[in-house]
């Protein structure tokens, strides 16, 4: 089955699994964000899900965007990496519902300052595009593969969210307020 599904990359969020018909599952792991031993996960998985939440929506708002669309992978929709990779359901390792189905980009990725200039001009136009219509703050952390499947190049993680205004409260409290909570809870839900 899916079980065995083969890690291809781990970010600093999430790892790429392997699927079959040239799709890879983004699957958003369970980590800490500060650097205190976690007893509690709750307030720990609300960012994670409100970083999950942020990409998902970008590559949904994106689908109405052909000419911009081309320069990402293509989108599949949101899963429970824990059920697609059927996994018990004590398994801690992923979040819960936090996983998207992509297109496989064969090859291997370059973070964009790395990018021949020639080739990062480019790239820079399409990320400025994708700042603007997705009304992204940090496009530019992403990485590039080159050749893309159905661009010159196909970009990836440009949708990046900064969770540090939760992530400094957590580590100063131990918890988040429950205002910040239902804050949290509702950022990128559109």
């Amino acid at each position: 089955g899916i079980a065995m599904a083969q890690l291809v990359d781990r970010g600093g969020t999430a790892d790429v699994l392997e699927l079959t018909e040239g799709r890879i599952l983004k699957a958003f792991r369970r980590r800490a964000h500060t650097i205190d031993i976690v007893t509690e996960w709750n307030d720990h998985d609300a960012i994670t899900r409100a970083q999950f939440r942020a990409e998902a929506s970008a590559y949904e708002r994106l689908q109405g965007h052909s000419s911009l669309e081309i320069y990402v992978p293509r989108y599949f929709g949101r899963v429970d990496p824990v059920e697609v990779l059927q996994l018990p359901a004590s398994d801690e390792i992923y979040v819960r519902g936090c996983g998207i189905i992509l297109e496989r980009i064969p090859g291997s990725e370059q973070k964009l300052a790395h990018l021949d200039n020639s080739v990062e001009e480019k790239v820079s136009i399409v990320m400025e595009e994708l700042r603007d219509t997705l009304d992204i703050d940090q496009v530019w952390d992403a990485s590039c593969f080159v050749p893309g499947t159905r661009a010159p190049f196909t970009v990836i993680d440009f949708a990046f969210w900064n969770a540090e205004e939760y992530e400094m409260l957590l580590a100063e409290r131990g918890r988040l307020t429950n205002i910040a909570r239902a804050k949290l809870e509702s950022e990128n839900a559109g």
